[in-house]
């Protein structure tokens, strides 16, 4: 186990304060975890997207440049935007079945029920506004800088974000299973009230939303492995706010030469406290702008 820091102490002020260990087996020797408890109805004009891209790959395949910051959010970077996630059991998520809206080998057989539950989804997520999370995690805007996503309610964006990797897929867009085109849609908009046929193939009633389902292959996971691999010594990752049972941190992370952070409202078997180099637990609105002022000090002298 590692050491436990009161409530009311700047973990980060504190991580600041340390003696820097440029040697990482020495970090991971000398620095066992830090575990501290913190206080705190549109018409549709469909224009084909594809599927999103790594921009700052180029960046990041350089070895000789400064230090990246990798963060990896969840559910929790958005509770606080008052969404719920169906491990929540409440509201519009009791009123549904998971195994019949949310997985891909059933979601054909009830199409007008997938579409009903996801445009209500949409028109909660519009209703949500960016948190101070999502704001302060917009404010690092840079080619440095990689937030990975599992949320599909593009509240990044909407407080800014750039360089976004949606995993799951986003709550705007749609998709069509016949040719694989994407296209956004607005946040009212209201597939379940319209037939669906694919405005670019034509092909009838193989439009889903525009979200990975339970049972389908992540297009973007690929992606999202090779930047881990490619972190370095100097080089951070920041897990906020999931509990690392739909990704599988615990195994990514194992060998990842990186400063490792946790950043949860509480903590979760699936990912120990002794596999990162700090871990903090508190509210995202309170730990991530002070991660925030963390990094912007530490990338200048890593």
């Amino acid at each position: 186990m590692g050491s436990t820091i009161k409530c009311g102490m700047n973990i980060f002020k504190w991580f600041r304060s340390q003696p820097k260990v440029t040697n990482k087996a020495s970090t991971q020797k000398f620095l066992p975890p830090i575990v501290v408890k913190s206080d705190t109805s549109v018409k549709l004009k469909p224009s084909q997207i594809t599927h999103p891209s790594l921009t700052p790959l180029g960046y990041w395949a350089k070895p000789d440049q400064g230090p990246r910051l990798l963060v990896i959010t969840g559910a929790g970077l958005s509770a606080e935007s008052g969404l719920s996630t169906f491990r929540d059991n409440d509201g519009l998520w009791k009123k549904y079945n998971i195994d019949e809206v949310c997985r891909i080998n059933s979601w054909e057989r009830n199409q007008k029920q997938v579409h009903e539950f996801y445009d209500a989804l949409r028109g909660i997520a519009n209703q949500s506004k960016p948190n101070g999370a999502h704001h302060a995690l917009a404010s690092l805007n840079g080619p440095d800088v990689v937030v990975v996503t599992q949320n599909v309610d593009g509240l990044l964006e909407k407080a800014g974000a750039e360089n976004v990797l949606n995993l799951h897929g986003r709550l705007d867009r749609l998709q069509c299973m016949a040719c694989d085109s994407q296209w956004n849609v607005p946040w009212l908009y209201q597939a379940s009230a319209l037939p669906q046929k694919c405005p670019f193939c034509s092909v009838p009633h193989k439009v889903k939303p525009g979200v990975v389902f339970f049972g389908e292959p992540a297009p973007l996971y690929r992606g999202f492995h090779n930047l881990i691999f490619g972190l370095r010594p100097q080089d951070a990752v920041v897990v906020i706010g999931t509990a690392g049972s739909v990704l599988p941190l615990r195994l990514l992370l194992a060998n990842c030469q990186a400063n490792k952070w946790l950043l949860n409202k509480d903590p979760s078997p699936d990912l120990p406290a002794n596999m990162f180099d700090n871990v903090v637990y508190g509210n995202a609105t309170v730990l991530v702008p002070e991660l925030v002022e963390w990094w912007r000090e530490y990338s200048k002298t890593a």
